[in-house]
């Protein structure tokens, strides 16, 4: 993978990965269409890679808490689902990045839902300081 990578690739290439690790989705979500079921892991393998971009990675002993590329930050919001395979719908947890000064948002899942969740309505969520398994298959798998 290239030295620096651009948010939108990261998302590119984060989404095109995951369409063929349905092992890599959230249990909930088994058997679930498109992308429902991996916005966490998505999440967390975005962050990693644009915290290394932004010199902060894990190969560096410097931490920026929650501080990601250009300042984007994980969030969650509470969405609600009908998307996959449940005869009623459920509310859920959506995560993905905002940059909390411009509000742009970095979610490789979103098309996931038929509206646009509800990003104004979202809550930071702790720092993801070290890849889960999941997210470091994913990161291993992009030569991260």
């Amino acid at each position: 993978m290239d030295s620096k990578v651009s948010e939108r690739r990261a998302v590119r290439m984060v989404r095109d990965y995951l369409r063929g690790a349905e092992d890599l989705r959230a249990d909930d979500f088994t058997g679930a269409d498109g992308l429902a079921g991996y916005c966490y892991v998505a999440t967390e393998v975005l962050y990693h890679l644009l915290q290394r971009d932004a010199g902060v990675g894990s190969a560096d002993s410097t931490t920026r808490r929650d501080v990601v590329g250009d300042d984007y930050r994980p969030y969650c919001v509470t969405v609600h689902d009908t998307h996959h395979s449940r005869d009623v719908p459920v509310r859920v947890h959506h995560y993905y990045l905002m940059d909390e000064e411009s509000g742009e948002v970095l979610d490789a899942t979103a098309d996931q839902f038929d509206e646009a969740p509800p990003y104004e309505c979202g809550r930071p969520v702790p720092e993801m300081s070290e890849p889960s398994p999941r997210a470091r298959r994913v990161l291993d798998a992009l030569d991260w």
